[in-house]
């Protein structure tokens, strides 16, 4: 099962500023340009540092962990016992 996060949900751009109507900004010459927010897609090489996690941090993807665990054994056996279900129901 895909989980969202962070790294998966791709980040939208930024919206741009609203106006109030019967106001004009005025335009300055030397403007600098907008800033460009690059979107940084993680790698098999990327992973995070652990030596910033807090105790919450190891506590949550041990509890992700049981839960694929617990999701993928129970997928296991429900389809185990659809295969045993014909030479157990005749």
């Amino acid at each position: 099962m895909p989980l969202l996060s962070a790294e998966t949900f791709p980040l939208l751009p930024p919206a741009p500023p609203a106006t109030m109507p019967g106001r004009v900004k005025p335009v300055r010459a030397d403007a600098p340009a907008p800033a460009v927010s690059l979107q940084r897609f993680g790698d098999a090489n990327d992973s995070p540092d652990q030596s910033y996690w807090t105790a919450y941090d190891h506590y949550m993807v041990e509890r992700e962990a049981r839960a694929m665990r617990r999701i993928y054994v129970w997928a296991m056996l429900a389809n185990a016992w659809a295969a045993l279900r014909p030479w157990v129901r005749q």
